[in-house]
Formats: structure tokens, C-alpha cells, sequence
């Protein structure tokens, strides 16, 4: 009965340290993507916020609501005035704006008021509202049962210890230094001996047996979190391009447009250079949506925009404001001629 407890013991407790080291690690990585979405959300709602344009805040607002651990998504004028809102469950009332909490954590939700800065001010705020249970990896639940496993397996050990205190001593004392060793050096490899073919030398057999399911599973563990990380890039690069290309031409957008213009004017200025700003709109577009449906105005855009970045030069930059306007930044002009050419 007693070795029965021993090796239920072992069990428990190499399952509970691999949860308790590796669950943290899956933790952090969730915690690393929810820092760079607040980062990238923030610079998607600069549109919004600089032209408080509360259509677009809606808009933004429905879009990032499509993530599926986000509950709550707002954009917030620097007033507190909310200018888009979206909630996954609805009829709830807007949510109060604690500017003073920018992390708020509740039995069901992490909550963020993130501020979003442009040129060195903030212009305003987000509210994200997380699902705590589903931020949380799945087998971290696992855990509770696996601690109360071990705490009732340790008080039936203590109590029928006693009578063979002096057979279990030395091989358990082995054991314990052998996980410490493992817990220290991370080395799954080295195996312990069994000097008998006693009911001490079959637990030291099942130990070496669960050390080797064990190394499995910090290989699985090991390409999950590979696997996070690359998650982690692959949204994180998704979401860049959204917050600074038009997603009906691909065009850089408004806040890509402004911030390559300062950086054309800071180049002008130092090297005395003429650059040029060409805005252009389509004549009689609302007509051809009108009676051809958005759908061919949207193919109309899409083409204009084709052709529009066929005939600018390298290193031009041609954007898209929103509905038929269009710009051209155009850089190292030798005269103002050279724009009207083009």
C-alpha cells in the first residue's frame, strides 16, 4: 500500500512542476501579444481621434471586436467622450472611464485604459476589455486537481510513514536529490539505478519511466511556445499593416501618409529640396455608386489605385484620405514644374 502512495506521489509531483514552470511561460507570451495589440490598437485609432470622426471610431471599434478574447473595445476623446463603442454582449451600458486605472482587473475581466499618443500628446484613450478565462491556457486548470492529488497522497504517506520510515529513506532521499537535480539543471537526461528488484527497485523503474514522459512533455511545451511566438509576429505584423494601409486598395493610409510627410519635410529641409502634395478626387463618383452598387465603386477605386502607383516614380508616395480622394507626396522636385508634369 505504501509504495502504491510513493509512486503517486512521484507522479503528482513531477506533473506539478512541469505545469507550475511551463504554464508561467505560456502566461508571459499572452501577456507580451495583449501589450503589442493595445500598442497597435492605439495607433489605429489615431485617425479617429484626430479628425474625431466618430463613424471611423465605430468602425474601428467593430473591427478589433472580432478578436475573440475582447469583450469591450471603445475609443475615447480626450474629454472622456466616447466616440465608438463595441461590446460583445449587448445592451450593456458604456463603460465608465477610469483614466485613473489604466489596468483594472475583475473576477471575469482584465481591463485596459490605454492612452494613445501621437507627436509626443496623448489625443485621447482606449478601453479594452479582456475575457479573463479565455487569456488563460487550458491546461493551467489542470492544476488545482493535480495540488489536491498531491496533498492528499502526502498526508496518507505522513501517516503510514513511520512503520518503514527506515526501508523508504534512502532510495526516497535519492529521488528527491535526482528531481532537485532536474528542477536546477533542467536535465532530463540522467536516469536512477535500481540496486534491487524490490518494490523500491519497481518505483525507481515507473520513476525513470514518468521522467521520460516527462521530457516529452517539455518538448511539447517547448514547441507550443515556438509556435506562440511565431502567433505573436505573424499578428503582430497583421495588425501593423492594417493600422497604416487601406484595406480596400492597399494604399498607405491616412496616418502612414502624414507620418512619411513629416519625414519628407525633414528631409527637404535639410537637404533644400522641393517636395510637393497633389490631392486628387474622382469626378461624379457618388453617381457610379449610386446606380452601379458599391461593389464596382469599390472595383472603380481599387483600379484608379492601380493605376495611380503605375504612373508615380520610385520612392513617391501615393495614399488613399478615404471614399475617392487620393494624394501624391512627391520628393526631391527640382522646381515646382517637375510636380505639375507629373
Amino acid at each position: 500500500m505504501m509504495m502504491f502512495v510513493i509512486v503517486f506521489m512521484s507522479l503528482a509531483a513531477m506533473a506539478g512542476y512541469q505545469f507550475l514552470v511551463n504554464s508561467p511561460n505560456l502566461l508571459e507570451q499572452k501577456k507580451l501579444l495583449i501589450e503589442k495589440e493595445n500598442e497597435v490598437f492605439a495607433l489605429k485609432a489615431v485617425p479617429a481621434l484626430l479628425a474625431k470622426d466618430q463613424a471611423q471610431a465605430i468602425l474601428l471599434a467593430e473591427e478589433i471586436g472580432l478578436v475573440p478574447e475582447i469583450d469591450e473595445f471603445a475609443v475615447i476623446s480626450p474629454n472622456k467622450t466616447i466616440l465608438g463603442y463595441y461590446s460583445r454582449a449587448k445592451g450593456l451600458p458604456l463603460p465608465e472611464v477610469r483614466i485613473d486605472q489604466p489596468r483594472l482587473l475583475t473576477p471575469t475581466h482584465l481591463k485596459f485604459t490605454f492612452p494613445v499618443n501621437y507627436n509626443g500628446a496623448d489625443i485621447g484613450y482606449i478601453y479594452v476589455s479582456y475575457d479573463e478565462q479565455k487569456l488563460h491556457p487550458e491546461d493551467i486548470i489542470y492544476l488545482p486537481y493535480i495540488l489536491i492529488v498531491m496533498l492528499i497522497m502526502t498526508v496518507i504517506a505522513f501517516l503510514s510513514a513511520g512503520k518503514i520510515q527506515h526501508l523508504l529513506t534512502k532510495p526516497i532521499v535519492r529521488m528527491v536529490e535526482h528531481i532537485e537535480n532536474i528542477y536546477h539543471t533542467g536535465d532530463f537526461e540522467k536516469r536512477l539505478t535500481a540496486k534491487y528488484d524490490d518494490e523500491i527497485g519497481h518505483l525507481i523503474d515507473g520513476f525513470n519511466k514518468m521522467l521520460e514522459t516527462v521530457q516529452e512533455r517539455e518538448s511539447d511545451l517547448t514547441v507550443q511556445s515556438k509556435q506562440l511566438q511565431r502567433l505573436v509576429d505573424v499578428r503582430t505584423e497583421q495588425l501593423y499593416q492594417k493600422a497604416h494601409f487601406d484595406s480596400l486598395t492597399g494604399l498607405p493610409n491616412r496616418y502612414l501618409l502624414v507620418d512619411r510627410l513629416h519625414q519628407a519635410i525633414s528631409k527637404s529641409a535639410r537637404s533644400n529640396a522641393t517636395l510637393a502634395l497633389l490631392f486628387l478626387d474622382l469626378d461624379r463618383f457618388k453617381i457610379i455608386n449610386d446606380n452601379l452598387g458599391h461593389q464596382n465603386g469599390d472595383q472603380l477605386l481599387k483600379e484608379v489605385a492601380k493605376r495611380l502607383t503605375r504612373v508615380s516614380r520610385e520612392g513617391d508616395t501615393v495614399a488613399r484620405l478615404g471614399g475617392d480622394e487620393f494624394v501624391f507626396l512627391l520628393e526631391n522636385l527640382n522646381s515646382p514644374k517637375d510636380a505639375a508634369r507629373t
